[in-house]
């Protein structure tokens, strides 16, 4: 011990000590590559990391830094940290460590072991594991783990009000328009446009060129990038140093995001008030920075800070430098960039200090940026009458549609050169009365449009709120034209007509009401002139139809927002507000957004053909109204094509608010997650409000109906911090693969403080996996979910099998517990697209196709993956195998073994990895020709593959499981488990036998085939469960979770799914050593007055 720690009191040179590096290294390398790596990711703070220890062994001391790192020696950051040889010394840190840092993935599983019951973070930095991602792991250290909750919030306060003043300083000189400037090659053509009336925004590398910076001189500087900004390489460390100078040299505001930009003003505190940081929160695009004070969740610095900042300061945005990934050969590094807004040659730094970086990026990043990009723009324009515009062909397809090319500007006489730079004011004019401006929320061309103050826009909102609150209305449009057939308006029925063709008839019974309101896009002026004077409101209107509403004085009008004119108040208008919350952009939920808004209830539909209006949309609507509370009236039938009839279900008690927690994959596909965000959209088609409470987006969220996500308020937060002012009355837990006592508490001390019920989402016990699971597990995974039972009022199965062991395995559960099941929804909008446009493939010739989906992972041999290889055989000679695998993918000797078994059985065999469930269900359906799904599992606790195939009418070959012969009603073929030929000879016989459909002769199979279909659908998922959420909201008992205890955890005990294994955790592999160590640690913890309970062998007293 030193001088200096000897004469601290007991107990405090643990405290000091925060980090710590889990094993020891026994090398120099990764010793020396996590040296320099602390250095920069763990910064020296008192009271927030005072020291980083790294034990190693023999003597190995850390070098230079690797070659592309920034060496922490040299940079000044490794005063703090503690390389030491002494065992003790180094088990000393780790009993009073605040964060573990496991450098190799093998000692992950003991890591957690040993911190279990403690608050400690043990976080996996491994650089050689994908799983890790270490370089946002590691960038996020120092705001997850480090920075307690009250300096989060302190330092989330005081950016807030630093971007208010900020703000503030800009009132003077209102902008006309934003400008976006991301670093694609096109950011050249940057001087030659003069934005010095627009709120200018730049990002990322573009800080190092002076001449760029001088000419544009941005308002503020965006940057995301965890490797590439806050990583720990050359490139980062030559991005920071010319980002601080230039907010040391200009006026100019860093925006960045909490989770990584924190660690800038750790190292740079001088900067801090140049610095706004802002948490990302909720998976939706955010326009509205005061409204809303957080980044969106979505990919790149162009959607998460830029796009939202423009949109907070100017209505017309111009994006310049957005080029996208260009054609193979033109790019570098992900894209192209422009000379000026790329360290060229400092690239490589970044991958050889993060090697997994490029495999993860390019697996998943480039799609989400495309989609990001897309859900931003549009949402802009749908519902905040936003209008953006690309000052550059780009490769992005969103910024495709909106780029205004050389040629446009020449015709209207802008000079596109260096000399006469054109100015964003000029663009402005010529786009509000261009017809290549299009108008996305309406059918007709883009007019010009009067913008107004804040102050008109909520007097108007207003004025209009509950204007005819308690009356009938009816909404008319759709496709079916006025005519002898269509019911007259009732006398006191306030009218919202849609479509322009609808509006004279409807407009000329409206003298008798106080209201007629209009939303049509080609309003017809001739006809309007006489009958609609001094009694209309109107929404999306063009200029053109000024000449018809001269005499009701609407003196300005929005292609996007509603605008409305009261003769007796004056002419009112406002942009956005009616379209928050729900409104798409269709004519039908324009309508309905105006007609709830005005107060109307109930609704009737009037000229809706129900053969022209999508299903989905008639679903959306449904949905809308029943989470709404409104009544609708006259809603189309929605049975067609053979499709069983699904219309959202009636509320069968109060409209519930339901929270959904859980956590989502870093990447890839999870069946149980998978099954969690499907459970959210049936509760809101059901008609109850949901949120959404996760620590990260899933890369299926594309996948969830677009209409029931738009409902659900999503939460991200990547420690699972509920939002204050939660107050549900219905918490789901949705638990992981393992013991996660964040997520398990997180869950069960919402419903304690909100006093709501408390419901697990089930989707095995531990006694039924393993009692017919080929490799059976250690029954203390399931901990964490016995504790959620504990306090739970229901426990939700998939099915009655499931239900069945439950009951058994949750012996915790208090006595009035509910145990229910409802089998999860199939993506069934996807899959009936694939039946619609089966006729145009089914003429295509080809092979008969056999369908495996299966799973090659170790720790996974119940799915069957090693069957595979038996598939092949004579009875299905001509076949061709289509093998469906996760992110996992197939090993090499597994290929090499399919393709000799491919040959030998003159089959052919194909490999589809990480596909989508469209792709899925075309692999599955074939385009109509001869198919069949083999389903080799020997455990599911639902089963999708089957379900699915059947839905499609697709025949399902498995081994004979009760869960799947249940939830398929019989229609799967079994054979015996282990019986592979069995299952060959049954796939060649279902390919024999032909397809399910409406044509099928036996009445029992057609009968079990239409049920099927109905319980995989979201609207009979939406009903059943809606059932069971009435059912136990109504119990007369109090909630389970009421004075629940956040540390009342079950001990492990032998299950009948076999023993639990000891859960001691193993310092060290070595046994010996490892017995050592707990002699060690029980002394050190007996010196220091702590709790000996890992020292077995000194007793109770030591």
């Amino acid at each position: 011990m030193s001088p200096g720690e000897a004469a601290m009191p007991r107990g405090s040179a643990e405290r000091a000590s925060r980090c710590v590096y889990y094993p020891r290294f026994r090398g120099a390398e990764a010793l020396t590559s996590h040296f320099h790596r602390a250095g920069w990711y763990l910064p020296h703070r008192p009271g927030v990391c005072d020291r980083v220890t790294l034990g190693v062994r023999g003597g190995a001391v850390p070098g230079a830094a690797p070659w592309g790192m920034v060496d922490a020696r040299d940079a000044g950051t490794s005063g703090h940290l503690e390389v030491t040889a002494n065992r003790t010394l180094w088990l000393r840190r780790l009993l009073a460590a605040r964060v573990v840092l496991v450098w190799d993935r093998r000692h992950l599983a003991a890591a957690r072991s040993l911190c279990a019951g403690r608050r400690v973070a043990v976080v996996n930095v491994d650089t050689h594991d994908p799983a890790a991602s270490e370089w946002g792991a590691y960038a996020g250290l120092h705001w997850r783990a480090l920075l307690g909750r009250e300096r989060r919030e302190a330092l989330i306060v005081a950016s807030r009000r630093r971007f208010e003043a900020f703000a503030a300083g800009l009132r003077d000189a209102p902008f006309e328009a934003a400008v976006v400037y991301g670093t694609g090659p096109s950011l050249r053509a940057a001087r030659r446009f003069d934005a010095g009336n627009a709120f200018r925004v730049v990002c990322n590398s573009t800080v190092q060129d002076d001449a760029l910076l001088d000419h544009v001189r941005p308002h503020v500087i965006t940057a995301g990038d965890a490797l590439s900004h806050f990583g720990v390489s050359r490139y980062a460390e030559r991005f920071r140093a010319d980002l601080v100078r230039a907010l040391r040299e200009r006026d100019l505001l860093f925006f960045g995001t909490a989770t990584f930009a924190s660690l800038l003003l750790a190292h740079h505190p001088e900067i801090e008030d140049k610095v706004v940081l802002v948490e990302q929160r909720r998976a939706e695009p955010n326009h509205d920075l005061f409204q809303r004070f957080e980044a969106p969740a979505l990919d790149s610095t162009m959607n998460i800070h830029m796009l939202p900042l423009a949109a907070t300061f100017a209505g017309d945005v111009f994006v310049l430098g957005a080029d996208g990934q260009a054609p193979a050969g033109e790019n570098e590094d992900f894209w192209a960039h422009a000379g000026g807004a790329q360290y060229h040659g400092l690239v490589d730094t970044g991958h050889a200090c993060h090697p997994t970086f490029a495999k993860d990026r390019s697996e998943r990043t480039y799609a989400r940026h495309l989609a990001s990009v897309e859900a931003t723009l549009s949402a802009g324009e749908r519902h905040h009458a936003k209008r953006y515009a690309c000052l550059h062909p780009s490769h992005i397809p969103a910024m495709a549609e909106r780029a205004l090319d050389d040629g446009w500007l020449a015709a209207r006489g802008l000079s596109a050169s260096a000399e006469r730079p054109v100015p964003i004011a000029s663009l402005r004019r010529f786009l509000d009365g261009d017809p290549r401006w299009p108008d996305r929320g309406g059918a007709g061309p883009t007019p010009g449009r009067a913008r107004t103050a804040p102050e008109a826009d909520r007097a108007a909102l207003a004025a209009l709120r509950g204007l005819h609150r308690g009356r009938a209305g009816r909404l008319v449009g759709g496709t079916a034209g006025p005519g002898p057939g269509r019911p007259r308006t009732g006398s006191e029925e306030v009218v919202v007509a849609v479509d322009a063709a609808d509006v004279p008839e409807a407009a000329g019974s409206a003298a008798a009401r106080p209201g007629f309101h209009a939303t049509s896009g080609d309003l017809p002026a001739a006809e309007l002139d006489a009958a609609l004077a001094g009694r209309i409101g109107v929404t999306h209107a063009p200029a053109g139809s000024a000449g018809g509403l001269a005499r009701v004085r609407v003196v300005a009008w929005d292609d996007l927002g509603p605008v409305t004119a009261d003769p007796a108040a004056g002419p009112l208008c406002f942009s956005d507000d009616l379209t928050r919350g729900g409104f798409s952009g269709s004519p039908l939920m324009a309508g309905l957004q105006l007609a709830a808004h005005l107060g109307l209830d109930p609704i009737r539909l009037d000229g809706w053909d129900r053969a022209a209006v999508p299903a989905r949309e008639l679903a959306h609507a449904r949905a809308w109204a029943r989470a709404r509370g409104v009544r609708l009236e006259g809603l189309p039938a929605a049975a067609d094509r053979g499709l069983p009839a699904a219309p959202g279900p009636a509320v069968r008690g109060p409209r519930r608010r339901v929270a959904v927690v859980m956590r989502n994959p870093a990447r890839g596909y999870s069946g149980g997650r998978y099954h969690a965000w499907f459970l959210a959209a049936g509760l809101v088609r059901a008609g109850h409000r949901v949120r959404v409470l996760t620590d990260r987006l899933p890369a299926f969220l594309h996948e969830i109906p677009p209409a029931e996500l738009a409902a659900m308020d999503v939460v991200v937060s990547e420690r699972l911090e509920v939002p204050r002012g939660w107050a549900p009355d219905l918490v789901v837990l949705v638990p992981g693969g393992r013991l996660d006592r964040p997520l398990e508490t997180a869950g069960v001390r919402l419903a304690r403080d909100a006093d709501a019920r408390l419901a697990l989402l089930n989707f095995e016990s531990a006694d039924w996996f393993n009692a017919l699971a080929p490799a059976r597990r250690d029954a203390s995974r399931w901990g964490g979910w016995r504790y959620v039972a504990s306090h739970a009022d229901l426990v939700l199965s998939s099915a009655r099998e499931g239900t069945r062991f439950a009951r058994r395995f949750y012996r915790e559960a208090p006595a009035h517990t509910l145990f229910r099941e409802v089998g999860p929804p199939i993506h069934d909008a996807a899959a009936q697209a694939v039946l619609d446009a089966a006729p145009a493939a089914a003429a295509e010739p080809g092979r008969p196709r056999i369908v495996c989906i299966t799973r090659f992972a170790v720790g996974d041999p119940h799915k069957g993956g090693a069957e595979v290889a038996g598939l092949f055989g004579p009875e299905l000679a001509g076949a061709e195998l289509c093998l469906i695998v996760g992110r996992d993918g197939v090993p090499d000797a597994v290929r090499a073994g399919l393709d000799a078994a491919a040959e030998a059985a003159g089959m052919a065999w194909s490999l589809h990895e990480q596909v989508d469930d469209a792709e899925k269900f075309r692999l599955l359906h074939h385009g109509g020709r001869p198919s069949v799904l083999v389903f080799p599992s020997r455990f599911e606790g639902f089963g999708y593959p089957p379900v699915e195939a059947l839905f499609l009418g697709v025949p399902a070959v498995a081994y004979r499981l009760p869960v799947l012969e249940e939830v398929t009603g019989g229609l799967v073929v079994s054979v015996e488990p282990g019986d592979v030929a069995g299952l060959r000879r049954a796939a060649a016989e279902a390919l024999a036998a032909g397809r399910l459909g409406p044509a099928t002769p036996d009445p029992g199979r057609l009968a079990a085939w239409e049920d099927l279909r109905d319980r995989a659908s979201l609207g009979g998922f939406a009903r059943r469960i809606d059932g069971v959420v009435a059912e136990v909201m109504t119990r007369p008992a109090p909630p389970a979770a009421r004075g629940a205890r956040l540390c009342d955890w079950p001990e492990p005990r032998r299950d009948r799914a076999g023993p639990a294994r000891p859960r001691r955790p193993r310092l060290d592999p070595n046994p010996s050593l490892y017995i050592r160590a707990r002699r060690v640690g029980g002394a050190i913890k007996r010196r220091l007055g702590m709790p000996t309970s890992l020292s077995r062998e000194a007793g109770p007293s030591g």
